[in-house]
């Protein structure tokens, strides 16, 4: 339990006795004259380059400023994405953050926020052993993505909608980056506002949807109920979720990122991926350390694992 990570985490770290967990708390505070305001606005473009610098070298930028609002923190996404996009390469899909039920009532957020995926962010399972300070402030989880198969994922209003729309699930152990000096700081807007904590994730071996109706009931059923377990080179349980933690059924997700995306003006493409959400707690990685991610009850669908050095 010392490994579990809660984003509150100057909230938590009594509670969980998580290790290391006070360094975090306690970043340095940033120099005055670097310090952004605390009332709600949108990031100039001068700060967010200072953030794309500070992504690509793997240090913590400032906090957004506290008081920040909803669409305050959708016009800093949407400049920090377009950066992002000039290092990290092409848009290639979509994360659904704080769609973990739990989750949403830690940030007392009312639904879910999203980011975007580029290019060199998804690694596959073969990859090298991960460094263990792939991002300032690192975080691994149990997630899964899905790949758009048509335009139509777009009018999807169930989740029995979404699974005409794709044609692939993929295990995946997302690696998420938090990114901020103080993640204790971090409220929902905040998240939003640094591309829902995206930085990299491992993909394990693709999952065909089947076309067949009979089939694809069975799918729709056993994603709500599967039992997702995270354990450590040696098969202990590190942690463990299930399918209905994730908006009751995970490809619910999916209808609300459909409909985010076109308040935004955007739709979701075929061949894009989308990662569902959290179907695990947080941890932080430890240098030499493997994990595996395992889907029992979800037929046909592999372990995924990762190694950090």
């Amino acid at each position: 339990m010392g490994r579990l990570i809660n984003i509150f985490m100057g909230m938590a770290c009594a509670a969980i006795g998580l290790t290391g967990c006070a360094a975090h708390v306690s970043a340095p505070v940033p120099r005055a004259d670097v310090v952004l305001d605390q009332q709600s606005r949108c990031l100039t473009d001068a700060e967010i380059a200072q953030w794309v610098r500070s992504y690509t070298q793997r240090q913590s930028f400032d906090n957004p400023p506290a008081a920040m609002r909803a669409a305050d923190a959708a016009c800093t996404r949407a400049k920090y994405q377009q950066q992002l996009a000039r290092v990290a390469g092409p848009l290639v899909g979509y994360k659904v953050d704080l769609s973990n039920l739990h989750l949403q009532k830690t940030f007392h957020a009312g639904e879910p926020v999203w980011g975007s995926y580029y290019q060199s962010m998804l690694l596959p399972a073969q990859q090298d052993p991960v460094d263990v300070r792939y991002g300032s402030q690192p975080v691994f989880l149990a997630n899964l993505l899905v790949r758009v198969s048509d335009a139509g994922i777009n009018d999807a209003q169930t989740a029995e909608d979404v699974l005409l729309h794709i044609d692939q699930i993929v295990p995946f152990i997302e690696l998420a980056d938090l990114q901020v000096q103080k993640p204790s700081g971090l409220t929902a807007h905040h998240l939003t506002a640094i591309n829902a904590a995206a930085r990299l994730g491992v993909m394990g071996q693709p999952f065909a949807v089947e076309a067949d109706a009979k089939n694809r009931k069975r799918l729709l059923r056993e994603l709500e109920g599967m039992s997702v377990r995270v354990m450590d080179g040696k098969g202990r349980l590190l942690g463990r979720g299930k399918g209905s933690d994730v908006m009751g059924h995970p490809l619910r997700s999916v209808v609300w990122l459909a409909a985010a995306l076109r308040k935004e003006g955007l739709s979701l493409q075929p061949g894009q991926w989308i990662s569902l959400g959290a179907l695990s707690p947080m941890f932080r990685p430890r240098a030499g350390e493997k994990v595996t991610v395992a889907y029992a009850g979800l037929t046909g669908v592999r372990p995924v694992g990762v190694r950090f050095q």
